[in-house]
Order: C-alpha cells, then structure tokens, then sequence
C-alpha cells in the first residue's frame, strides 16, 4: 500500500500520505486532521487511535451513521 507508514512522522511524509490520496477521501481526512488538531489530540491519543484503526478496522466505530439513542433507555 503507498499509505503503510506504520512509524513514519516526518512532514514530508504526511504530505506523501495525503499526495496519494483518491480525490473524493481529500476533504474527510483533511475534516480529520483539522479536528484532531483544534481538539489539542497528543501524540499519545494519535498513535492510540492509529493502532486501534490499524487492530480493527471493521469495528472502530467511524461509521457514517449515527449511533442509535432510545427514548426508553431513560426510563430505565
């Protein structure tokens, strides 16, 4: 893959990283970035999240749906 960085943490290669980039994932992982920067995220958090999306993929809940709230889980 030309994205498998797995250590890497220079600028150039962050710019490699987004140079390959298909088109449309652009602006969603620049919303990213931006987000993790504004919100003060430490390298610690970062590489959490990286290992945590890198373990598992298909159950790191990013989904694009939001999470489902109950009315009646109040009740309880």
């Amino acid at each position: 893959m030309p994205w498998d960085t797995v250590g890497m943490a220079t600028r150039d290669e962050v710019h490699r990283l987004v140079d390959v980039l298909p088109e449309e994932r652009v602006a969603a992982i620049g919303a990213v970035l931006r987000a993790a920067v504004e919100a003060g995220m430490t390298d610690e958090q970062a590489h959490r999240l990286a290992e945590q999306l890198r373990a598992h993929p298909e159950s790191t809940r990013l989904a694009s749906e939001p999470v489902r709230t109950f009315a009646s889980a109040g009740t309880l």
